[in-house]
């Protein structure tokens, strides 16, 4: 939607208007188009940036590529100056390189508040270790496991809402082969919850997920565990999948894994409250299904897909495919790579506020170098971008947000190397057409990075955990205002009153003056801190954007809110009283909660515990008659229930029929 101008510039003057537009020469409106106006900001910037030295006069061998599209500004501008060198904001571990240290960083993870969480290992020499800082770099608390056999190396961590930390490694013998898989689970102050070993040979080994209400999913040899928050097995599937690729949908229903084997890409749904199979599709599409992103009706699978047969006829691509969500059938397939290249793949995806799909992997030039597209939901191309460091040696990406402000941020291994050769890790940030914008340098090869609250971004990767963070923002300045919320507590029993606070919105060319919020359940509320009261339990999605004193406002930011049912107290007091040879007359007392039935279960002996349902009465009811019943000592416990929450079982009452009536 183009907005109209509300004055006129003077003559032979260009001037942005306050609502999105230019004025031109001889103070006639020019109408741009939103995406224009962001570009012409970048362009802005940049002179600015060129003027105050702040760019390098060698520029590095990073451009967009053409590969059947034309984007002549973004090659125009990328091609006549280099990206601005981000400084690291603070950098922690990386000390020790042997037996001393926390070992190899796997991932990290953010949570709501902006603590990091890292995952590493040989820790001392075999140990996982789990690593919190906060978002200044201060050291919150470090915890190791010990392996049941072999050697840990970290794998996969996620934050829960609620700040815990749950982590993923694996076992590996002294020949390399993984012998077993550990999932371990830290509340947010570093307190031991749970951990689960597996129990047979590993082959292969998937993501680790976290749902909005804490629980845990994970899946190794081609079966998905769901856990509760307190680690408790809830169920297990097969998912004739080969691990890999893996995420939760945004209302939580679904739990979507994708993989590739001889050719094939199978990706399956299933129910994450029963265990059940949804759909599975299984298609010839290429080599690896690497890496998934859902939303409310699709699913998009980035990997290396390939065309042709035989040599030299087959080819392979970075290639995204869109599945539909309700049935798995695919919608569309997009296949890229730069056109001086003899093949790609893609690694990663992640999923714009805007609904757009930005996905890394490696092109073969020669050598393979980073290579990143971002695509309009329909899987048509915005823009591509190849990053060489120059170096005859492989350089492979690992890691991909898509910012808040529109910008792409990616890190991996790459050049130009340092001194003695040695791999550094880069994090890089593209602007909204592709060009490289800004780029901060690891001291060792990175392996992940994530975007803190405040608009900061991190990367780890290397010997004892070492991350280097870094604040993009102080050289760009954001397109628009960036939208950060914190809900406290994300979780809880209805009515649940939640606490929102958007103060920590990062402005971009001028002040916040407003904040709008959608807490999901049909109700909205304004200020920089509000609150709301949910009374129905269910999962919403609660978003804010914020606006600035020129009225250019912020993508939405989105946050879960899980709203139980009120827990149900059990009854108590049960008795049970022999009434007749074939009936036994139970009483008890309700509890304080409301409850909408009482459920009674039996089971027949003086010590019995296979204890069935037998009857369902009113939630006020207070005693039962049981008849029908075969001469005998029974025993007998009730629980209250208030859809859909169950109480605990009461104790437990005993009594024998008896010869003549009572």
């Amino acid at each position: 939607m183009v907005r109209s101008c509300l004055y006129y510039a003077p003559i032979d003057t260009v001037v942005m208007c306050a609502k999105g537009h230019l004025l031109g020469s001889r103070g006639a409106p020019v109408e741009v188009p939103i995406m224009k106006i962001r570009e012409l900001k970048i362009f802005f910037i940049l002179i600015a940036m060129t003027a105050g030295g702040l760019f390098s006069s060698e520029a590095r061998g990073t451009s967009p590529v053409s590969g059947g599209f034309s984007n002549s500004r973004s090659s125009a501008v990328d091609s006549a100056i280099a990206a601005v060198q981000v400084p690291p904001l603070w950098t922690r571990g990386g000390v020790f390189a042997g037996s001393d240290g926390i070992g190899q960083a796997g991932r990290m993870s953010v949570d709501l508040s902006g603590n990091i969480a890292i995952v590493s290992g040989p820790a001392f020499g075999r140990d996982l270790a789990v690593t919190s800082y906060t978002s200044e770099g201060v050291l919150r608390w470090t915890r190791t496991i010990i392996p049941l056999a072999g050697t840990f190396v970290g794998d996969w961590i996620v934050s829960s809402p609620n700040g815990d930390i749950t982590a993923l490694g694996r076992s590996l013998t002294s020949s390399g082969l993984t012998s077993h898989v550990v999932v371990v689970h830290y509340s947010s102050d570093g307190t031991f919850q749970w951990r689960v070993d597996s129990t047979s040979t590993i082959l292969t080994v998937g993501r680790l997920l976290v749902d909005a209400g804490g629980n845990v999913y994970f899946s190794y040899n081609s079966i998905l565990y769901k856990y509760s928050p307190a680690g408790v097995r809830l169920w297990s599937a097969s998912t004739s999948v080969r691990d890999a690729a893996a995420s939760i949908s945004p209302d939580g229903a679904d739990v979507i894994l994708a993989g590739a084997l001889g050719g094939n890409w199978s990706v399956t749904a299933f129910d994450t409250g029963t265990g059940t199979r949804r759909w599975l599709t299984t298609s010839a599409e290429g080599t690896a299904a690497s890496d998934l992103v859902v939303d409310a009706e699709r699913i998009y699978v980035a990997g290396q897909g390939t065309t042709g047969v035989g040599t030299p006829a087959i080819t392979q691509w970075l290639t995204v495919i869109a599945y539909d969500r309700v049935t798995g059938a695919k919608i569309w397939r997009t296949d890229k790579r730069p056109s001086d290249s003899t093949g790609a793949a893609g690694g990663r995806i992640a999923r714009a506020l805007d609904g757009s799909l930005v996905v890394t992997g490696h092109a073969t030039r020669g050598f393979l170098d980073w290579y990143t597209a971002a695509l309009n939901a329909n899987g048509t191309v915005r823009w591509e971008a190849v990053r060489d460091g120059g170096l005859n040696t492989d350089e492979i990406p690992s890691g991909i947000i898509a910012m808040a402000n529109g910008t792409t941020v990616v890190t991996g291994r790459g050049g130009p190397t340092l001194p003695g050769g040695f791999w550094p890790g880069y994090t890089v940030g593209y602007g909204p057409t592709g060009v490289l914008l800004w780029e901060g340098r690891s001291q060792q090869a990175t392996v992940w990075a994530s975007a803190l609250p405040n608009g900061d971004v991190c990367a780890t990767g290397g010997y004892d955990a070492l991350i280097t963070c870094f604040r993009p923002g102080g050289i760009f300045t954001p397109l628009e205002p960036v939208a950060v919320m914190t809900v406290t507590p994300s979780s809880g029993t209805s009515p649940l009153n939640v606490a929102f606070n958007g103060s920590g919105s990062i402005a971009g060319g001028s002040p916040i003056v407003s904040w709008a919020w959608d807490f999901g359940d049909g109700s909205t509320g304004s200020g920089a801190q509000t609150s709301h009261i949910y009374t129905t339990p269910g999962t919403y999605i609660a978003s804010l954007t914020v606006t600035d004193m020129l009225g250019v406002t912020s993508l939405p930011v989105n946050r879960s809110i899980l709203v139980n049912a009120p827990n149900v107290e059990a009854p108590s007091a049960p008795t049970a009283v022999g009434r007749t040879p074939t009936s036994i007359r139970l009483a008890w007392t309700n509890g304080a909660t409301v409850q909408s039935e009482v459920r009674i279960e039996r089971c027949r002996g003086s010590n019995c515990a296979d204890f069935a349902e037998v009857a369902v009465v009113a939630g006020t009811a207070t005693g039962y008659i049981n008849i029908g019943l075969t001469p005998g000592t029974y025993r007998y416990r009730v629980r209250a229930f208030n859809s859909p929450i169950f109480s605990a079982y009461s104790n437990i009452a005993k009594a024998a029929t008896v010869k003549k009536s009572n």
